[in-house]
């Protein structure tokens, strides 16, 4: 069957600027060329604040997620309150995040991403204080929105901000898309760091109370953030959104529709992602009689699809810009066939695969991303929220799919790994609808 283009008239590409004039006198040592590396030292410090930052706001959710059995022993939870727990993260973040996104559009500010910082930081940090269940629901609920609306203000000063930072930074032929790239793997890193932190520190003391001294490096760096970050703009109005543009409303129809075809691969290669987390427990069940080995061989399979997650942040900085609907379907179906073998094989080619195929499908988050606010300069936020918070929404859907599958009978298992490795290949295919003379049109000319 064929597949649908979007419309083909595109927005023209913007003529070149004019050339800059050089100033009448310069004053000696105080030349142009001086103002100009005053400025990008400034903005690769404002920048590495803001990747700083990611790595630390990406600390604070897992420590939930690691410490739940800990958790359940301290406050006598059931099972199913463990589990909703556990469930709750991406919900609660993803759901906040479009909110104070508009928001963030809307008055143009980047209080959001040093606030929501500070929140998460505080909140998350003092769970070991909760005595009752309904305190840690609180807290984590409180937490996690503010952990959720830091991602889309800062991940849109990051395009912006970082594409200045890296401007001439040897190997580095798309500065946004890298800027992207970097501020990905930094939060990569951080989720990594988070388990390993969080339960050191319990099992070190004894006393969950503790954590709450993590709090400090996220409230410190919410603060730098808030300094470094407040003056810079993440977002600007193009001309096709003025009301006297002429042909506006359509133009904006067709970005919009390419931002939602944008976040319907994302969704789908979350969801894939969340699911085979889930289906790697399952496996593991199936294959050891001992709880103990069964989590650890789990665990060795989720360390695998995170470092191939992020080799995927890095992959992304050599997407070049224009190029976005080839990355995405190219991404999407290699990396289907290598989730669909995971279940026949051995445990070294098991792990193998899901490096190989999350640094594939985790290519196109950064990459997708940085296309959208392109696309939507004037929404940057909402695009970010969109893009990001409400595709981890979605993503909550892998497990429940997941474990249906696995129930249906004795080959359940790879039937499941095969439904993940179908969604990964339609988060290639969905990439078709979009049109490549505007995805080119809308790359940066820098």
């Amino acid at each position: 069957m064929p597949v649908t283009q979007a419309p083909a008239h595109v927005d023209a590409p913007p003529p070149p600027p004019a050339p800059a004039s050089a100033p009448e006198v310069a004053s000696p040592g105080v030349g142009a060329a001086g103002a100009m590396e005053g400025d990008l030292a400034a903005d690769r410090r404002r920048y590495g604040t803001l990747v700083a930052s990611h790595l630390v706001v990406d600390l604070y959710p897992i420590f939930i997620v690691a410490l739940a059995v800990s958790l359940q022993s301290n406050l006598d939870l059931t099972n199913a309150q463990r589990a909703t727990v556990i469930a709750l993260g991406p919900i609660v973040s993803g759901l906040c995040q479009p909110l104070f996104a508009w928001l963030g559009d809307r008055f143009d500010t980047r209080l959001f991403g040093p606030l929501g910082l500070a929140v998460g930081a505080a909140a998350i940090s003092f769970i070991g204080f909760a005595e009752t269940y309904a305190q840690l629901l609180a807290l984590q609920t409180i937490g996690l929105i503010g952990t959720g609306v830091y991602h889309p203000i800062s991940a849109a000063v990051a395009g912006r901000l970082g594409a200045r930072a890296l401007r001439g930074v040897r190997f580095v032929h798309s500065p946004r898309a890298s800027a992207l790239s970097l501020f990905f793997l930094a939060g990569m890193l951080g989720g990594f760091l988070g388990p390993i932190i969080s339960t050191r520190l319990n099992e070190a003391t004894g006393d969950m109370r503790w954590l709450a001294v993590m709090a400090a490096p996220g409230l410190l760096l919410a603060w730098a953030l808030w300094v470094s970050t407040r003056r810079v703009a993440h977002r600007e109005i193009p001309k096709f959104v003025r009301e006297d543009h002429p042909d506006a409303a359509r133009r904006l129809r067709q970005r919009r529709f390419h931002v939602v075809v944008l976040f319907s691969s994302n969704a789908l290669r979350y969801t894939a992602n969340v699911g085979t987390y889930f289906l790697f427990t399952a496996w593991a069940k199936q294959h050891f009689l001992d709880d103990k080995v069964a989590s650890s061989r789990a665990g060795d399979l989720i360390a695998a699809t995170t470092l191939g997650m992020c080799v995927g942040a890095v992959l992304a900085s050599r997407v070049r810009q224009g190029s976005e609907r080839r990355a995405l379907v190219t991404t999407g179906l290699l990396a289907a066939p290598l989730i669909a073998a995971i279940p026949f094989l051995p445990v070294w080619g098991m792990m193998a695969c899901a490096c190989l195929a999350s640094a594939l499908y985790f290519t196109g988050i950064p990459v997708s991303v940085g296309l959208a606010h392109r696309l939507l300069p004037h929404a940057t936020g909402m695009t970010g929220a969109l893009l990001m918070g409400i595709g981890w929404v979605v993503s909550a859907s892998g497990p429940i799919v997941g474990e249906h599958i696995v129930s249906l009978g004795e080959h359940g298992l790879a039937w499941a790994f095969g439904a993940m490795a179908v969604a990964v290949a339609a988060s290639g295919l969905v990439s078709l609808l979009m049109n490549r003379e505007l995805i080119e049109a809308v790359a940066d000319r820098d």
